[in-house]
């Protein structure tokens, strides 16, 4: 039980470290790079689940409901039986990969594509001049 603790503190200090880092910087990827990332749209699902407004959420980022179930297959499944909680990692990542391209296709509002917006090609521009 006291490893169980562990995990939930470190869990816990590692989402108040990444939401601080995107409170400050953004999300990292579309920061660096100028592409939005897989996840784009993810914080604002969750604002409008807490208004539930569940037709935003959904346009917002469609696998919302992805994270809580990574928990649960994290703190349950993956004790119970490895082999499934691998099997769902991959389904979920797979889903994540196939949302994305969808997004990128269908040149969705939410998922941007600016590479001259990010900060290596910024730092690249001042190099070469």
């Amino acid at each position: 039980m006291l490893q169980n603790k562990k995990e939930l503190i470190k869990l816990f200090l590692a989402l108040i470290l990444i939401g601080a880092f995107y409170t400050i910087v953004g999300c990292p990827i579309k920061f660096l790079t100028g592409l939005s990332c897989p996840g784009c749209g993810m914080t604002r699902a969750y604002l409008s689940l807490l208004k539930l407004d569940f037709p935003s959420a959904f346009h917002f980022h469609p696998l919302w409901i992805i994270p809580p179930l990574f928990l649960i297959n994290y703190f349950y499944i993956k004790k119970k039986n490895i082999l499934i909680y691998k099997i769902i990692n991959y389904i979920f990542i797979s889903l994540f990969i196939l949302v994305y391209i969808i997004r990128i296709i269908s040149v969705s509002d939410i998922v941007t594509l600016d590479f001259k917006e990010g900060l290596i090609y910024k730092l690249l521009i001042k190099i070469i001049k």
